[in-house]
Order: C-alpha cells, then sequence, then structure tokens
C-alpha cells in the first residue's frame, strides 16, 4: 500500500467508523436474534501504519461486557492488471477485558500512542495497552521489547 490510503479506502473506513445496532431486526423476530451493538472506532494511523479499527460486539443490554473485541486493520492490495482489493486483517487481543467498553470511549484508544518503530518486522503495538500485552495474528504472538 502507498503511503497514503486510497479514497476508496478511506471512505470505506468513514462508513465502518460508527456503532451500528440490529435493533429493527431484532424487534420484528425475537426468538432468533438479540439485539446486538457493533461500535468501531478508529485507531492512530501510526498503530499498524495504517488505516484500522477497534471493534467490540456487545449485547445492547451489556454494552461494557462485550462477547467480542478486536483490532481491524484495513490493508488494499494491488497486482498488475487487476484492480485492486480490500483485505482486512482480524487482530485477536490479549487480556482484552482490560479495554472492554473503550470502543465508547474514544480518548482511551488514544493514550499512550507514540511512533511505531520501523523494519522490526513485528507488528507495532503502541495503543490499548497493547504495548505491554501483545496482539494474536495467525496464532503468533507480536510484542514490542
Amino acid at each position: 500500500m502507498s503511503s497514503s490510503p486510497s479514497a476508496q479506502l478511506v471512505n470505506l473506513a468513514q462508513w465502518m467508523a460508527a456503532d451500528f445496532s440490529n435493533q429493527a431486526q431484532a424487534f420484528a423476530n425475537p426468538p432468533f436474534f438479540a439485539h446486538i451493538r457493533v461500535c468501531m472506532r478508529p485507531l492512530p494511523f501510526q498503530f499498524l501504519g495504517a488505516l484500522s479499527f477497534y471493534l467490540e460486539q456487545a449485547y445492547d443490554f451489556s454494552l461494557n461486557r462485550p462477547y467480542r473485541s478486536r483490532v481491524l486493520k484495513l490493508v488494499e492490495t494491488s497486482a498488475e492488471n487487476s484492480p485492486s482489493q480490500i483485505i482486512i486483517e482480524n487482530y485477536g487481543i490479549q487480556q482484552e477485558e482490560e479495554f472492554y467498553g473503550a470502543s465508547r470511549q474514544p480518548d482511551r484508544l488514544r493514550q499512550d500512542a507514540r511512533e511505531a518503530p520501523t523494519g522490526t518486522g513485528r507488528v507495532a503495538v503502541q495503543t490499548l495497552g497493547l504495548d505491554r500485552v501483545g496482539v494474536k495474528l495467525d496464532r503468533r504472538v507480536f510484542v514490542e521489547d
């Protein structure tokens, strides 16, 4: 990916940065659908060197106890004579309960941000306290020294 994201990638990121609810679906058919909320908040660009989000999925009645939290990284790829593609990398978070509720408290997502190291071959982990607890990618753990 180039140093700056394409207009299409920025547009997608703007659509994704929100708090979504399936309330209408859940209320229309409660035996089949629980009322859930999915909240995606942007992380500082330097966090993973790309557009990325902190995501929480929670039942509406329990927003501060999500059943899923992740970090999503948007990656644009292109091959010669092919249209570009967008890949969303999905990172699990170790000790994720330390960050519960952060999707609705954006200041928590910006704390402790620092410049990403270069040339390390490891995932740069700066915010969310990930620099001390790490993130998982493909069953491997990447932790800053």
